[in-house]
């Protein structure tokens, strides 16, 4: 494969690379504090936020009158003083911060880019990654989970150029992304920093490296800045040690005793399965990435896209391991996989073989197919749902289609790269049109919060006719389930402090 050199950043790479930013961008905060709280652990998040604002105490978190140590308090911190800097606590600033971590996740990737020697394959890693299903649902949601994937992905690749290149400044900043991320949601940060380390070191015939004093000093740093806020606590709440010290032995920060409200048992298949819906489109890829990486051997040691591949395998071994399992635990290994799959794609194109280039083309063209079946669900959905002019949501509508239509062509052409491109602003333009349109009512009848909205008092007559016409609808906004939950909500979400 022919790379391009390293520091050749044109113009025109800047300027697509702009074009990606503002396109995520305007996925991420569009309506962002639009969607009412449904998923536990953003009520949770945003109640002990609001509890640490009106006591002024940012050390031990408060959840229904009772401290809670099931996550440490790094990401409480970034929304209090976001909350701050604004004036005023939100949905919408409880919100900012993921947004803002997710578009950083994006700028790792055109490091990552550097590192690997090439423009190309960074560009379309950023596009897949930017409009990954999970990656869209996670930087529009105000809990914990980004933040953590921003500073798993930085301390690799910053212990990485530390190990390649050994520097104090940069040892430091991996070991201070790792303490960070392990402030930032606990136990998980091991499973993605140092375990995928000491693997790709024993890998590489280098695990010699770690009895090294310069190492052990990094590592001495990392652990105090890890578990800072835990001695603080177990110093001065000697009532809860017993608390703090079962939840730093359980995997994935999950507290699996009596007490726990966060029981997730499934399967062992359980990724196997839900990966392909919660990592769409980037999961239609995954047998294309795992055949090149199998024809390149898992990559020689030397090379950077070993450690992305042990990014991905690790924590998926691991996490399917364990009883406890979630979609979401898998995001931090969504940026290696997105760029080991735009390796792949430019791996099967260059070498122009027509039974490799199937491995890229049937993704396309899946993609383009969904484009054009959601094409009129678009318009059905804007109009009923969203209440939008017809006229408008049938241009959408026709824009989804013309997308899907464009792409498909482009695949005729046997021009893999542009079909795939165009399939991506299709998804994109989709997954705008859920999430800031269609998702907020979903989830304000889901969640019953809808149900005392003024707004929806107002327009009551109106839902009910709708509802009475189309009995999916009503289905497919949780509308039943929503009204039992609705008994259970015993006061609304303040707008501010």
């Amino acid at each position: 494969m022919i790379q391009e050199p390293v520091n050749a950043f044109t113009h025109r790479f800047r300027l697509i690379a702009a074009g990606i930013f503002v396109v995520a961008a305007i996925l991420y905060f569009t309506a962002l504090g639009k969607t009412p709280l449904r998923v536990n652990a953003e009520i949770r998040c945003h109640d002990v936020i609001a509890n640490m604002l009106e006591r002024s105490d940012y050390i031990v978190p408060i959840y229904n009158g009772q401290p809670r140590f099931h996550k440490p308090p790094l990401f409480y911190w970034t929304v209090a003083a976001t909350s701050k800097l604004v004036g005023g606590f939100n949905l919408t600033t409880l919100r900012i911060p993921p947004a803002l971590f997710a578009l950083g996740v994006l700028g790792l990737i055109l490091w990552w880019g550097k590192i690997l020697g090439t423009q190309r394959e960074a560009l379309l890693a950023m596009a897949l990654l930017a409009t990954t299903y999970m990656f869209v649902l996670h930087a529009r949601r105000g809990s914990f989970e980004m933040l953590l994937t921003l500073l798993c992905n930085l301390s690799v690749l910053l212990l990485y150029l530390c190990v390649q290149k050994p520097s104090w400044l940069t040892g430091l900043g991996g070991t201070l992304a790792f303490g960070l991320a392990f402030l930032a949601k606990g136990t998980p940060a091991l499973l993605y920093v140092p375990l995928v380390l000491f693997v790709w070191l024993a890998l590489s015939h280098r695990l010699r490296m770690i009895f090294r004093w310069q190492v052990g000093t990094l590592a001495v740093v990392g652990i105090l800045i890890a578990i800072s806020w835990h001695l603080y606590v177990i110093a001065f709440r000697p009532e809860s040690r017993q608390t703090i010290f079962s939840e730093l032995l359980l995997p994935a920060g999950v507290k699996v005793g009596e007490t726990s409200s966060a029981q997730h048992r499934e399967a062992f298949y359980f990724y196997l399965v839900n990966i392909w819906r919660a990592a769409f489109p980037l999961s239609l890829l995954i047998p294309l990435t795992a055949f090149h990486v199998w024809h390149k051997r898992g990559y020689p040691p030397e090379r950077p896209e070993r450690l992305l591949v042990l990014m991905v395998v690790v924590p998926f071994l691991v996490f399917s391991s364990i009883p406890m399992k979630q979609d979401h635990y898998l995001l931090p290994a969504m940026p290696a996989l997105a760029l080991l799959s735009a390796r792949a794609i430019f791996d099967v194109i260059t070498q122009c073989a027509q039974l490799s280039r199937k491995w890229v083309t049937v993704p396309v063209l899946v993609t383009c197919i969904i484009l054009l079946i959601a094409s009129p669900v678009v318009v059905l959905g804007l109009v009923l749902v969203g209440d939008w002019l017809r006229i408008l949501a049938v241009m959408v509508g026709l824009l989804c289609a013309a997308l899907g239509v464009a792409g498909l062509l482009a695949l005729r052409r046997a021009a893999t790269l542009n079909g795939l491109g165009i399939a991506l602003i299709g998804t994109a333009l989709v997954f705008w049109c859920y999430f800031t349109v269609i998702r907020p009512v979903e989830d304000g009848f889901g969640s019953g919060r809808l149900f005392s909205d003024p707004t929806y008092l107002a327009q009551k007559e109106a839902w009910d006719q709708k509802f009475e016409r189309y009995p999916l609808l009503r289905k497919l906004l949780d509308v039943d389930r929503g009204l039992k939950r609705s008994k259970q909500i015993q006061k609304p979400v303040p707008d501010e402090w």
